[in-house]
């Protein structure tokens, strides 16, 4: 008889000492992975955000104030012309610009009441840097004209309806270089203006005056500039015995004051026109004691070379 056989005692111990030793490693593994991700999900150091960074052009500039101030002087040349004829015709025009519109040319023969404008664009007109020579028929400008804005000089003997440009008369001009505002153009000759950046050109009885930042130079003839410092003013325009000037900020005038200005002298008042508390684009034009003021979108004349308005 073959003997039976009898089961090892110790096998099933084995396999259970085996088996909690699997589920203890498993366990461990997985604290392990659940631990990892909770790290990964929270660091221990808390990201705090930072600033919303800020833009600008110009790094150099410095912050706006919180009180803004406006200007009491132009920065730019008179974006407007104007010339007058008598106490109730006159012409005015917008400089326009060459990569722009056509500037826009009017006539008025009630004394601002009523403008009838010129169709430029037929001769493409592009800028108007002066206008002059008014009458009632008459009236001659520099223009810059054409595809390439050519600088040359106009003249219209129909009230600014019909142009024709005079080449010989442009050496005779006298304008402020577009290019280049340190540049003027008197008589034939160029010339340094009195400061890096002039904003008008006006010239009277054998003078000449230039308007800059608070400042208006004046000289007889060809000789030496003398200044006149003249804090916020605006305009200025040839009169019979010097210029007058347009300035805002005059202590007594709540608009826009008048002064009279000698060849080499310093302003003398005239008088105020104190409709104008907001002044824009202030252009001025003096025949004999007829001055006119043009402000924004009114015009204003006054007969006594504004003294009274």
């Amino acid at each position: 008889m073959t003997p039976r056989s009898h089961p090892n005692p110790r096998t099933p111990s084995r396999r259970r000492t085996w088996a909690i030793i699997g589920i203890a490693a498993f366990l461990l593994v997985d604290v392990a992975l659940v631990g990892w991700a909770v790290s990964a999900s929270h660091p221990d150091v808390e990201a705090k955000p930072g600033p919303i960074p800020t833009f600008t052009n110009r790094p150099d500039t410095p912050a706006a104030s919180a009180t803004p101030t406006t200007p009491a002087t132009p920065t730019v040349a008179a974006p407007r012309l104007l010339v007058a004829v008598s106490a109730t015709e006159a012409y005015r025009a917008t400089r326009g610009a060459c990569t722009g519109g056509d500037t826009v040319f009017e006539k008025t023969t009630d004394g601002g009441a009523t403008w009838q404008a010129s169709k430029t664009g037929r001769y493409a007109f592009h800028t108007m840097l002066t206008l002059s020579g008014a009458t009632d028929t008459h009236v001659s400008a520099v223009v810059g004209a054409g595809s390439s804005c050519a600088i040359g000089s106009y003249s219209s003997f129909t009230g600014g309806q019909f142009w024709q440009e005079y080449p010989d008369n442009l050496a005779d001009a006298n304008y402020i270089d577009p290019a280049d505002r340190s540049t003027l153009h008197l008589a034939g000759a160029t010339q340094d203006a009195p400061c890096p950046a002039a904003l008008q050109l006006a010239t009277g009885t054998n003078s000449t005056a230039v308007l800059c930042a608070d400042t208006v130079f004046t000289r007889a003839g060809n000789g030496v500039w003398a200044s006149a410092a003249v804090p916020g003013v605006l305009a200025l325009a040839p009169s019979d015995d010097g210029y007058t000037l347009a300035v805002a900020g005059v202590t007594g005038c709540s608009g826009v004051a008048i002064e009279s200005l000698d060849v080499g002298g310093t302003p003398a008042p005239v008088g105020c026109d104190a409709a104008v508390t907001s002044p824009a684009g202030v252009t001025l034009a003096q025949q004999g004691s007829n001055l006119w003021l043009w402000s924004g979108d009114t015009v204003a004349v006054s007969t006594d070379a504004g003294a009274t308005w």
